[in-house]
């Protein structure tokens, strides 16, 4: 089960009461707006000090049961208040664009021309939605691209990356971003992932073998600024023999150059990732060391056959201060439901309304995620409500694991 900071528990119990209005029995006004959860601090614990030197740890214990396959339902939160009428003549007949802030053919681009496919059902109107793609700048520049309309219209969506939430949390400073200026929608893939590093077998034969490698070893991620980007600097900064590299197009990509030899590991041993390149699960070709936040299915029945005893959670095999460990904690939670979809300012409230609750709806029906699920994606809903709190814990977190943040995210030349 993943650890829960004190911050992640505060959290959950403000979920559990309701983050936003429930819907009403009569039509409201045209112009209504759904009410936002005010914030409520939560104060992360005190952490002991503890040596950052890695090392392997025991052998994990025996692997959960395998879930069961198919779409988990997400967890309803209540209905955006919308005047269906009113939305209904203002999207009859127009079309929706979403710009993705990464190239052609990996996960935000797949997300985006699924919902592409559902959500014009889940709108009054059911107005059309297309993809366009604008990479650049680890999704700023899409974002760029659509907050510049403002006044926002309803007819335009970015799709960029939580780890830009986490750049501003931090205090860093990106051209024309700023943490309230969108109307954030939600997340539709808000849910564990089974990110699971591996080396190249003739570099290492194990985790001992892989922690005491004479040189670092390449990993990588189209940029740094996403949760999986700096969660692969966070292995430099606990003292892994790990060299991170940026600047691949994404995953398609990644994965050729793991599999060429080009890269030394990758953190794509997943089931998703392995179900393309599956002779990655063959001995002598990867090696699995850990995972981060839940177990891939594809291993279990390996570790029950006894190989690759030294295999578990990272903080498990891997041996770092709790300072660290939260850091990292934090991070995922920031950036679980990294792909984000967002509306400009000043978009109309009830035009608003409308795609948020299409959003939610397309994200919780049964189709659709299967659809996700078909792809070897998560699917999971996180509301723009949940994304606001988020920030807002992020405010409160503790000097030494802010500092471990700021290293993860500055930028390496």
């Amino acid at each position: 089960m993943q650890h829960l900071g004190s911050w992640q528990i505060s959290f959950i119990a403000i979920l559990s009461c309701g983050l936003a209005v429930a819907c009403q029995p009569t039509a409201p006004s045209p112009t209504a707006k759904p009410a936002e959860t005010k914030p409520t601090a939560a104060a992360p614990a005190a952490s002991p000090a503890a040596s950052p030197a890695a090392k392997p740890a025991a052998s994990p214990a025996a692997s959960p049961a395998a879930q069961a396959p198919g779409p988990q339902p997400a967890a309803r939160p209540p209905d955006p208040v919308v005047n269906v009428e009113e939305a209904a003549r203002y999207f009859s007949g127009k079309t929706i664009t979403v710009t993705v802030g990464f190239s052609p053919g990996g996960g935000y681009d797949t997300f985006a021309r699924v919902m592409a496919e559902f959500m014009p059902s889940f709108i009054p109107g059911n107005p059309k939605v297309a993809v366009t793609n604008v990479p650049g700048a680890a999704s700023l520049t899409a974002w760029q691209t659509v907050m510049r309309k403002a006044p926002g219209t309803g007819l335009d969506i970015a799709l960029f990356s939580s780890g830009l939430i986490t750049q501003a949390v931090l205090g860093e400073k990106l051209e024309a971003f700023d943490l309230d200026t969108p109307l954030y929608i939600g997340a539709p893939d808000f849910a564990p992932r089974r990110t699971t590093v591996c080396v190249r077998s003739e570099l290492a034969s194990g985790l001992d073998a892989f922690l005491k490698s004479p040189r670092k070893l390449k990993i990588a991620e189209a940029a740094q600024a996403t949760g999986l980007g700096s969660s692969k600097v966070w292995l430099e900064v606990v003292g892994l023999p790990v060299q991170p590299v940026f600047g691949y197009g994404g995953t398609s990509e990644l994965n050729v150059a793991f599999d060429r030899g080009e890269l030394d590991m990758t953190d794509r041993c997943d089931d998703s990732n392995t179900s393309r390149f599956p002779h990655w699960r063959e001995p002598g070709v990867a090696t699995p060391l850990f995972y981060f936040e839940e177990m891939p299915e594809w291993i279990k029945p390996l570790l029950a056959q006894g190989k690759y005893p030294w295999f578990g959670k990272v903080f498990d095999v891997i041996k770092v201060t709790p300072d660290q460990r939260e850091a990292l904690e934090v991070n995922f939670s920031l950036s679980s439901g990294e792909r984000l979809f967002a509306l400009p300012p000043r978009t109309p409230d009830n035009v608003a309304a409308a795609i948020r609750k299409g959003f939610y709806d397309t994200v919780n029906d049964p189709t659709f995620q299967q659809e996700i699920i078909r792809r070897n994606f998560e699917v999971g809903l996180k509301t723009g409500d949940q994304v606001r709190q988020e920030i807002e814990d992020a405010k409160r977190l503790r000097p030494e694991v802010l500092a471990i943040l700021h290293e993860m995210y500055r930028p390496r030349i």
